[in-house]
């Protein structure tokens, strides 16, 4: 066995290959110790520095747990997906050699258990009591919902005006979470600010253990509420599903429908809520990637595929006890003892993802799988929908808020503990004079007007002209536009507080420049700085008037 040198012993770098060869390692004495789990992160997200070092010379190994228990450590992709498949060896939390991660956790698995704890076949037939729910054709009807509730925070937070930083988890990462949620279970929507703040106690990683439990207790109370409103008001929610297909016939106690309704609640709001944050750092910390998904928001579901590879969720809950004995990578694991998968680790395996250690989100996939969202018969249940809320958000963020910047220097991002899995605290961003605006295509005054959306990015007024937008026209115009195009020609568009039969009162239409088809002309929101690369436009012709309107279009 080998023992591993204390990292306060060890240069940093941000080469995990560096870092490894800076890695001393020395036969273990008789008298060494195991090292204690969980492994620490060095620095923000990245993973632990001990993870690299197992993969390369000891890939099952054992660890120290928090109460002085031992359990053994996975921490390559092949050897992980055998323990995720392997049905010698048990989710069951209560059976004895389980390994806890500390003392809450030995607490928790004292409760009555959902699917997520159960082996077969309780686990498929208390699982397949929600499953259809979260397939990925439920799922895809729930998109256009989804779309409408990041919209219509994305137009709060442009109301606002974003000008001064605003906490991305507060005003988008943690509502979208949770009000898809909610409108599963069926919330009543006027309930749901008590339990998103809830909520964000339990999991935001900054509150005492006492607040967390606490409010952990006022969700479970809050649940066995509503499904006994639900006995009596049955509606088309899961909840409703739970008491009229399962409770009601007695196929669960009531115990069993709270517990799954509240492993429903919170078991993604935490995940949700990191990946957002971590996914908008990722972005600024690869400028060229954050460039492309502007540029092509299709390139979302790739953005959310390495992601979850990258930032690897749950990464701590992966565990298992050995029902028998066994032998996994040379070596013999007994009956009755604990097993942890580092699905972090795994998502890091160079034998698996070539230069596991760069984001890249155009990272030609195989049949390999990544572990985002587990492996075997317990992967998330709810995976599909989680997608389908990334691939939203990152198509629709940058889009609609083009401007959006960190508001602090990414050094300074507030991380979850470093023995915790990773997680963002708290993300303050500014928007101000960000968006984009989608004109409907009209016919105005005979002249046919279509529209093609683009992203600005810088601004010029004055003569030479360009756009501003009225605030009591559109309902989020901080900065929303689009290039319009008239007759063939490419025009910039100042919109009035409603459409008419003029010009003057609709649309106040100037030409401008032709853009060259190699050469991107770049405009901006009338909030944004001027920039050197803002081209002037020449001879804007004033159509303030009627009169003018008409003699440049030949009608009125």
């Amino acid at each position: 066995m080998l023992a591993i040198r204390p990292l306060s012993t060890l240069n940093s770098s941000k080469s995990s290959v560096f870092r490894m060869s800076k890695m001393a390692l020395r036969p273990m004495s008789t008298a060494a110790v195991t090292p204690k789990f969980p492994f620490s992160r060095p620095r923000g997200a990245e993973p632990a520095e001990e993870y690299a070092m197992l993969r390369a010379n000891e890939p099952v190994s054992k660890v120290e747990l928090w109460d002085g228990s031992h359990a053994w450590l996975v921490v390559k992709h092949k050897d992980i997906c055998s323990v995720l498949t392997d049905q010698r060896l048990s989710k069951q939390r209560n059976r004895p050699g389980f390994p806890e991660l500390d003392k809450g956790g030995k607490e928790a698995a004292k409760r009555k258990p959902t699917f997520v704890d159960m082996d077969k076949p309780d686990h498929m037939k208390q699982r397949s009591m929600v499953e259809s729910i979260f397939s990925r054709e439920a799922v895809d009807r729930m998109r256009p919902s989804i779309q409408n509730t990041v919209d219509t925070l994305l137009d709060d937070m442009i109301k606002g005006g974003c000008k001064n930083p605003v906490d991305v988890v507060e005003k988008l990462a943690l509502p979208v979470a949770s009000y898809t949620i909610y409108g599963i279970l069926g919330v009543p929507f006027e309930d749901l600010k008590f339990l998103t703040q809830q909520a964000a106690i339990r999991s935001n990683g900054s509150a005492t253990a006492t607040a967390a439990s606490e409010a952990n207790q006022e969700l479970l109370d809050y649940i066995g509420k509503l499904v006994d409103m639900r006995v009596s008001q049955p509606n088309g929610d899961l909840i409703s599903k739970l008491v009229t297909e399962q409770l009601v016939p007695g196929n669960i106690q009531r115990d069993d429908a709270i517990q799954m309704a509240f492993l429903m609640l919170v078991a993604g709001n935490a995940t949700m809520v990191n990946m957002i944050n971590l996914g908008i750092v990722t972005l600024f910390e690869n400028p060229s990637q954050l460039a492309d998904l502007k540029k092509a928001p299709s390139l979302a579901p790739s953005f959310v595929e390495e992601l979850c590879r990258f930032h690897t969720a749950s990464a701590l809950a992966t565990r298992r006890v050995a029902k028998v004995d066994i032998t996994l990578g040379g070596k013999v694991i007994k009956a009755g003892e604990g097993i942890i998968a580092a699905t972090q680790s795994g998502n890091r395996d160079a034998d698996v993802f070539p230069n596991p250690d760069t984001f890249d989100m155009y990272r030609k996939r195989g049949d390999e799988s990544a572990f985002g969202y587990g492996y075997g018969e317990h992967r998330c249940i709810a995976e599909w929908l989680s997608r389908a809320e990334l691939e939203i958000v990152f198509s629709t963020l940058f889009q609609r808020l083009p401007n959006l910047k960190v508001a602090i220097p990414l050094e300074e991002v507030k991380y979850s503990p470093p023995e915790r899995d990773v997680g963002i605290t708290e993300l303050p961003i500014t928007c101000y004079g960000a968006g984009r605006l989608t004109v409907p295509n009209k016919e105005l005054n005979g002249v046919t007007v279509t529209t093609t959306p683009a992203t600005l990015t810088n601004v010029l007024i004055g003569p030479g002209g360009l756009i501003t937008i009225d605030r009591s026209y559109y309902h989020d115009v901080s900065g929303r536009a689009s290039k319009l195009e008239v007759d063939g020609v490419i025009l910039a568009v100042q919109a009035s507080k409603s459409y008419s039969s003029t010009c003057r009162d609709a649309l106040s239409v100037y030409k401008t420049a032709p853009v060259p088809p190699s050469k991107e002309t770049r405009f901006g929101s009338v909030d944004s700085p001027m920039s050197s690369n803002t081209e002037p436009i020449s001879n804007v012709p004033d159509l303030s008037s009627a009169s003018a309107c008409s003699s440049t279009f030949g009608r009125a």
